[in-house]
């Protein structure tokens, strides 16, 4: 895993520059201590950039709190190239919000985003509403926060970037169709982590948390 400078990233209203991104080749992850600051009940934001190196081919899972009985949430490429949300309420049973219908291509950035706002929950690639549904109470699941894999064995990695990671408790930012961040996403009420932004270091982190 290297630290790489994301010099462009698209959106709907052009090419945008991004300070930094972080490199998942595939084997390597990025750890974040668990922290009640993860436990999204309650309005919350999940987004970043995400660009593939690969074309779809097999599920890729790159923001986790899952495995075995204690999963949590799951932000997901399924394996046609669509982006899921899955959360549980048990750590057992899992309610798989299902995958958009954008392909998330090779090679491509994307704004991947993923709200809560009262009783619904709301999936949005490059600012569109792909699914919704109803709220169901997350699991306080003990493990680490995984960015680039899949919490419980380090299964289904991403080959790629992802850039501007942002976790917001208290709030939903989106709750209906808007234009992605042309920005560096910024340290806001309620961020409890934000991260793969900085062009020089790959564990820095806005808000003071610890990344192996």
């Amino acid at each position: 895993m290297a630290n790489l400078r994301a010099n462009k990233i698209v959106s709907t209203t052009g090419s945008n520059a991004i300070t930094g991104s972080v490199f998942f080749d595939g084997n390597d992850d990025l750890v974040v201590p668990d922290s009640d600051d993860f436990h999204l009940n309650g309005n919350y934001t999940i987004e970043c950039f995400i660009n593939r190196s690969l074309a779809p081919a097999s599920e890729v899972d790159f923001i986790s709190k899952w495995g075995g009985s204690d999963k949590s949430f799951l932000l997901y490429i399924n394996s046609s190239g669509k982006f899921g949300y899955a959360v549980s309420n048990d750590g057992t049973n899992v309610t798989n919000y299902g995958a958009g219908n954008t392909v998330i291509g090779a090679h491509e950035w994307h704004h991947l985003a993923v709200t809560n706002d009262g009783t619904t929950v709301r999936i949005f690639v490059n600012g569109i509403l792909e699914q919704s549904g109803a709220t169901v109470t997350m699991f306080n699941s003990t493990r680490n926060l995984v960015i680039g894999a899949e919490t419980s064995q380090g299964s289904y990695d991403l080959q790629g970037f992802i850039s501007n990671l942002r976790i917001i408790k208290g709030t939903a930012l989106y709750t209906s169709n808007f234009i992605p961040p042309t920005s560096k996403l910024k340290n806001l009420p309620g961020t409890v982590l934000l991260c793969c932004q900085d062009n020089e270091s790959v564990t820095t982190e806005a808000t003071g948390k610890t990344i192996t």
